[in-house]
């Protein structure tokens, strides 16, 4: 069953996304600013990662449901496709313009996420937990830095470590495992269809768009910078 309220409140994401985006490719590759408070942008982006990641985990719990343990062929497809897009992004970015160079993108996210929820799906409702745990270490550790190179997928940057864009293992991998364990909980007591089953009709219209966020989530931003490029010049 497609629960297309959820694909609306997917939908809502994607477009405040790409208005993220917009002004932040127009201020920091063209430097042409918006008066917007930074404040205003820092906590959009914070709701809205939370919020996309949170989906992310309830997408899974019903493709769990509805694949049992093929979950693991299924998902280990797109692990691969968005391993490839990770590696393509990070290559593009640090070969057209460095100083948006993506090291960590939300995409390589997410192809860690979904190898070790693989993994984490087996202790069902002890996610939430491991989860609450995670958030008591990350308050501990969260200001770390380290001299090595090679652990800043988790956090653990050092010091002139930068990434344009940069979604860490941790923090969010909590985010993930309690959604995911409050969607199988509500999956499970046969609570998820009194909540979000049921059209709504007038919206119908981006039906088709459904199936197709992974692919404006790739292709919007150098959409956004070619359209943009053509009347303002590129500021390194």
């Amino acid at each position: 069953m497609r629960y297309e309220k959820i694909d609306y409140l997917k939908w809502f994401l994607v477009i405040v996304m790409i208005l993220f985006h917009f002004n932040y490719i127009l201020s920091n590759v063209f430097w042409i600013y918006f008066d917007i408070s930074p404040f205003f942008l820092k906590n959009v982006q914070l709701i809205w990662w939370s919020l996309f990641i949170w989906i992310s985990g309830f997408c899974f719990a019903i493709s769990e449901k509805k694949h049992g343990k093929g979950i693991i062929r299924n998902y280990f497809n797109k692990i691969v496709i968005l391993a490839f897009l990770s590696l393509s992004i990070s290559l593009i970015t640090y070969l057209s313009i460095r100083s948006q160079f993506i090291v960590f993108w939300i995409l390589h996210f997410f192809t860690l996420w979904f190898s070790l929820i693989l993994f984490f799906r087996k202790f069902r409702y002890l996610n939430f937990i491991i989860g609450i745990a995670l958030i008591i270490i990350w308050n501990a550790i969260w200001s770390i830095l380290v001299w090595s190179k090679f652990l800043f997928w988790l956090w653990f940057k050092y010091d002139w470590f930068y990434s344009a864009d940069y979604y860490p293992v941790i923090p969010w991998f909590w985010v993930m495992i309690i959604g995911y364990s409050i969607w199988v909980f509500l999956i499970e007591k046969n609570l998820i269809d009194k909540v979000f089953s049921g059209e709504i009709k007038y919206l119908r219209i981006i039906w088709f768009l459904w199936r197709k966020s992974l692919l404006i989530y790739v292709i919007h931003a150098p959409i956004i910078f070619l359209i943009l490029s053509l009347f303002f010049p590129i500021r390194y």
